[in-house]
């Protein structure tokens, strides 16, 4: 299998309704160079009709596509734009007009179906020009599969890495298994003036290919234009060549209506302005930032700017953990660049007697100093190469390692005091202030660290100062800082091409991302008091949460908007939960522990305001491609540590080794071994792969991790002998002690119940991480390790041209991320507890939140910068990606394979497909008790295939069908509560009560953090009228999940009939007065707690999607008839308050459907 293999002739695709009929469609020639590269090449002479005389003042557009002739290959070449509203309506900007001779290089796109419909690239020629349009493809040989025929982790290729072995298969640990998967994965960058994406060549529609015959390679797809001028117009006209074009391309933002316009002239093209009323309020790299790009780029030269475009694409191709930290150094020397174009006054000529002087103020030891210790500052020159000095002025600054920062390439480093700048001044003045993240030392922390001596400002009235942000001003501050400014503003508020993110767009925070240049008597002063506003603004509510722009617009306009018209269309709504801690170095400060949906998480006492911060401003879309990649990705630890490193974003995930779950005398020392823990007392965190809330998290000591994995991997030999016990109990408790009935529960938060839930998991895999700290949280006196959960929204740049469902994901350059904030989540006990658990895993239901303060949230958000909208955006990861993520584990590989599946029930064909691809790899496996967890959990999924394309109204033979495979999932694996579960519901469903409680009560005592167990216990003792068991369970259901309307409701209907039976029982006529009293006064208590659990239920908003109406006149509970008739009843007895005669209660006899079920689709 070869390159050539794969040739396909490729058409360029564009609107030639104005061209003669012999460019009607242009096809490449393509030809096979060999060395694994297909070049295609397609010419194509710039006319229009009647338009063939030679006017050399006179420019032609062309506008087109790539598109693959056969329309086999999944993508399309296209510019990285956003789609457009209106079809054949074409944005031209910088972005999508190619230049020959250009070094710049187009942000290409690839992506399926009509995702790229109106996204076209331009080319903008001399009438009569002949223009070559070129593709390559070239494979890339990091990709090629192995050429070793016994590598069992590969497709073999005749290409198969130039003919060498991968190493996996002799045993080489470090061997990487699997093809690197770069689907739509875009690097835009310079490649000899061509425009680079890489992309996995994949077939779609051919049902010869199984699934591992796919194309085993990655190519390169590149793409350029070569122009040679007709005879007669040899010499083009005045002011018209490449210069001018790349001087003038950020000018070019005409709107072109149609394919191919004349513009008359080159002039023309020269007079085009930039629009200036689009002002992103929100913060993010919109078209604010796009027209403070043309500020500083209309002033350099073509030789800087030509500089600037080149070390911006290696700073933008270099891992995240590495922009980092280079991004104060670049961003100090890019500020001199613009600084040098804009000043009123030319800067000084430097050289090395006599270098570029840079003050920085407010520095720090843990910032600045840890930087420039690191080498960091290094490259504070290298756009000029100017020889440059830094000086670092600070509160108790330590002194720098001199031997890393004069090495003779490398700017010299000063650290001085305040009390030191009157005579530095006068010896060696400096050429430029820098004061970088002001206010970032959190109000409270060594506060007086951020306090600048008042002498400071009247030294520095005449220097020119440049001031760094984390986050960009809100419009209504950028034209305050304007106006009081005025003249003393050199640069406005300028988006930073050498921040962390490299100036990546969608994000509204960025380590070093924004920076404006003042000069002038007060102006430093003036401008850092509207940057602490800004940083107010962004935690308006006094909660540290960033303002949102629905509220920046409101705030202007007087108003809030919160009308769901005007809510903004959310992709995904998540939380992060993560440790962060300022007493570590500033790169290791922020660990992502997890992520997970924001729809299903809690947000308790100081986290309440981020719920209501998204239901005021955010509506959220629930269907198609958008929601599906989240399901995947969110849901598993180790996809998401895996899918984060393969991003580049490793560096913020903690130390993570991951094993199968089969026990092994040698287990505990691979451990140890691959976390680099070499002390008895290190912490070691196990986790389980597929669980949130806690659940499955244990923390044990090094010396202690053997005896734990024991018991988390071997389940008790008589399990199946104690479940039956349990069941038994709770059967036959009677109904005056209904606690009794489920005295086998372990204790919520237990021990014990994180050991049931290792027995009963269905991933194959469990992962060990390192313990991470974060910095301590005083509360009452004590000190806390606790865990930090922010909550961001995903949302499309333009959020007006979203639907309500999505054809494709959108990649991460048309998202934007916006944080809602965060708050920390208290662990049971503080620091001086001796049990582990109890003071390293959170437990907001016991301790509590506490809030955090803004600097802090600020540093994790810039920290993240673009992580996660690199992480969801675009496509779902393919069964081939996951396979290589695997790294060889085919039982895991399997499984997440399996969760893909579960995540296409919309597509039966593709749900099938993934199904029987997930078996096929697991039968690659060994035989193993990891294997058998993948196996029923297979069955499983082959039963809710069954069962969740109907939904809550699936009738009994549904129900019927699936019962097979669960019965199958529970073979080979009889501890997975899931099937126990569903099992359960099958009986339940069929009027096998006694069945259904069996199965879901050991489903429940395996899984004591399982929701769905709880609530359909409850429908099952309703339908036995064991009312006592149903108010027993219900209460404990809503002990630990308190979002529980069903269980309000089940309660509500057995206190009724309870109340039915006291007074049907009761011989009144021959009670006492007192004693009648007395039960009338109980009576009423057992009706009033009726009403009020039914009123909970029924204005809950699930109840409301129930109702009669929405169920298309179909009545189910909370809204049967006989709860109407219960409601009448028990209004009508509490509405006679004093009366000799008992007014009666009606018997209410509750159907056979009675019951709110729930269904855990997990």
């Amino acid at each position: 299998m070869e390159v050539k293999d794969y040739l396909e002739k490729f058409i360029v695709v564009g609107d030639f309704n104005e061209w003669s009929l012999s460019n009607g469609v242009v096809r490449f020639e393509s030809g096979y160079t060999g060395h694994g590269t297909i070049l295609h090449r397609a010419s194509v002479r710039m006319s229009r009709k009647g338009e063939d005389k030679i006017e050399p003042d006179k420019f032609v557009s062309l506008s087109f596509q790539i598109l693959g002739a056969k329309k086999l290959w999944q993508q399309r070449l296209h510019p990285s734009r956003k789609q457009l509203e209106k079809e054949g309506e074409d944005e031209w900007s910088e972005r999508t007009i190619l230049f020959p001779n250009s070094s710049g290089s187009i942000a290409a796109c690839l992506e399926t179906g009509h995702s790229g419909h109106g996204l076209n690239f331009h080319i903008v020629e001399p009438l009569g020009a002949y223009v070559t349009i070129c593709m390559e493809f070239q494979t890339d040989r990091a990709t090629m599969a192995c050429a070793c025929d016994d590598c069992p982790f590969l497709v073999h290729s005749a290409l198969a890495m130039g003919g060498y072995c991968c190493g996996a298969c002799a045993g080489d640990e470090k061997a990487i298994h699997g093809i690197r998967h770069q689907a739509y994965k875009v690097h835009s960058r310079n490649c000899q003036r061509r425009n680079a994406v890489s992309v996995q060549m994949s077939r779609q529609g051919d049902k010869n290919l199984k699934p591992l015959d796919k194309c085993p390679f990655t190519v390169v797809a590149r793409l350029w234009y070569e122009r040679e001028s007709p005879d007669d117009a040899k010499d083009c006209p005045q002011g018209y060549d490449a210069t001018v074009l790349e001087q003038q391309r950020l000018h070019l933002a005409l709107q072109i209506r149609g394919e191919s316009h004349l513009l008359e002239s080159a002039e023309a093209i020269k007079s085009i302005e930039p629009a200036t009323d689009t002002v992103d309020a929100s913060g993010g790299m919109g078209s604010a930032e796009e027209l403070c790009d043309i500020r500083w780029r209309d002033q350099v030269s073509k030789a800087t700017l030509s500089r600037v475009d080149e070390l911006h694409s290696y700073h933008a191709s270099s891992p995240a953990h590495t922009r980092r930290p280079y991004s104060w150094a670049r961003t100090l020397a890019f500020s001199r660049v613009v600084l040098r174009m804009n000043s009123p006054e030319p800067l000084r000529q430097c050289c090395a007697t006599s270098p570029f002087v840079i003050w920085v103020l407010q520095a720090t030891n843990d910032v600045e100093l840890y930087l420039a210790d690191g080498g960091y500052f290094s490259d504070a020159s290298w756009i000029d190469d100017t020889p440059t000095e830094i000086c670092f002025w600070g509160k108790k600054l330590r002194s720098v390692d001199s031997r890393k920062t004069e090495d003779g390439s490398s700017p010299r480093i000063l650290v001085k005091s305040y009390a030191e700048m009157g005579a530095s001044i006068a010896e060696h003045p400096p050429d430029m202030v820098a004061i970088i993240h002001p206010h970032s030392i959190p109000e409270g922390q060594n506060s007086s660290l951020r306090e600048l001596p008042e002498s400071v400002f009247g030294f520095l009235a005449s220097t020119p100062s440049i001031i760094v942000s984390r986050f960009c001003l809100h419009r209504e501050l950028v034209h305050d800082l304007s106006s009081t400014l005025s003249e003393q503003l050199l640069l406005p508020m300028t988006r930073c091409p050498f921040s962390s993110t490299a100036g990546a767009p969608g994000v509204s925070f960025d380590e070093n991302g924004w920076f404006f240049i003042v000069k002038g008597p007060n102006a430093l002063r003036t401008s850092l008091g509207k940057l602490s506003s800004s940083t107010a603004a962004h935690c308006s509510d006094g909660r540290s949460t960033p303002l949102l722009p629905q509220q920046q617009q409101a705030q202007l306009e007087g108003g809030y908007a919160s009308a769901a018209s005007e809510r903004i269309p959310a992709l995904f709504w998540g939380i992060l939960d993560l440790k962060y801690d300022t007493s570590q170095p500033l790169l290791s400060r922020v660990k992502v522990l997890e992520t997970g949906d924001g729809a299903t998480s809690k947000f308790s006492f100081d986290g309440e305001h981020i719920q209501q911060r998204f239901q005021e401003n955010y509506q959220k879309i629930t269907s198609g491609p958008a929601a599906t990649k989240y399901r995947v990705v969110s849901t598993d630890k180790k996809l998401t540590h895996d899918l984060m490193e393969d991003i580049g974003f490793g560096h913020i995930m903690p130390k993570q080794v991951c094993f199968l779950r089969e026990y092994d005398a040698s287990l505990a020392d691979k451990i140890l071994k691959g976390l680099e823990l070499h002390e008895k007392n290190d912490l070691v965190v196990l986790k389980l792969c597929n669980r949130s809330r806690g659940a499955g998290v244990i923390v044990v000591k090094a010396d202690q991790l053997d005896d734990m994995l024991h018991s988390l991997l071997k389940p008790r030999e008589d399990l199946d002998t104690w479940l039956r016990d349990c069941v038994q109990r709770c059967k036959k408790a009677d109904a005056d002690e209904p606690e009794k009935a489920f005295v086998d529960l372990c204790v919520k938060g237990s021990e014990e119940e994180q050991v049931r839930h290792w027995w009963c998991n269905e991933a194959p895999c469990f992962v060990a991480e390192r313990y991470c700290t974060s910095v301590p949280i005083e509360r009452n006196g004590l000190s806390y390790d606790c865990c930090l959960r922010v909550s961001f929204v995903l949302r499309l740049r333009e959020a007006a041209e979203q639907s309500s469902t999505l054809e494709a994901m959108p990649p991460p350059e048309d998202l934007v991320v916006d944080w809602l904030g965060g708050y920390w989540k208290l662990p049971e006990s503080d620091l001086d507890c001796k049990s582990l658990r109890s003071r390293c895993v959170s437990a907001v239901g016991v301790a509590g939140t506490a809030p955090v303060d803004p600097a802090h949230l600020h540093e994790v958000y810039a920290t993240l910068g673009d992580a996660m909208l690199r992480l969801f955006g675009g496509p779902e990861p393919s069964p081939e990606h996951l396979m290589e993520l695997s790294k060889g584990q085919m039982e895991f590989a399997a499984f997440l394979i399996a969760r893909l599946s579960l995540s296409s029930m919309d597509d039966p064909e593709l749900l099938n497909h993934r199904l029987a691809h997930a078996e096929h790899v697991l039968n690659l496996a060994r035989k193993s008790r990891a294997r058998d967890h993948v196996e029923s959990y297979l069955s499983r999924a082959r039963g809710m295939c069954e069962i969740k394309p109907h939904g809550k109204i699936a009738d009994r033979d549904v129900w019927r069908r699936a019962q097979p495979y669960l019965e199958r999932s529970l073979q080979s694996n009889p501890c997975n509560a899931n099937a126990l579960f569903w099992l359960g519901m099958a009986k339940l469903e069929s009027d096998r009560l006694d069945d259904a409680v069996t199965f879901m009560y050991r489903s429940l005592l395996l899984d004591p953090d399982f929701k769905g167990p709880y609530v359909n216990l409850g429908v099952a003792f309703l339908r036995e009228k064991n009312y006592a068991k149903v108010r027993e369970i219900s209460k404990r259901c809503l002990a630990r999940f308190p979002d529980s309307p069903q269980c309000h409701y089940h309660i509500s209907v057995a206190w009724y009939q309870e109340a039915w039976q006291m007074f049907w029982n009761s011989d009144l006529s021959g009670m006492d007065p007192r004693g009648a009293l007395g039960k009338r006064k109980e009576l009423t208590e057992m009706l009033e707690t009726f009403l009020d659990n039914l009123r909970l239920a029924r204005e809950h908003s699930m109840a409301k999607s129930r109702t009669p109406k929405k169920m298309q006149g179909t009545r189910i509970s909370p809204w049967l008839q006989a709860d109407d008739l219960m409601y009448s009843e028990a209004r009508s007895f509490l509405s006679v308050v004093e009366s000799v005669a008992w007014p009666e209660i009606l018997g209410v006899e509750l159907p056979e459907n009675v019951g709110w079920r729930f269904l855990n689709w997990r």
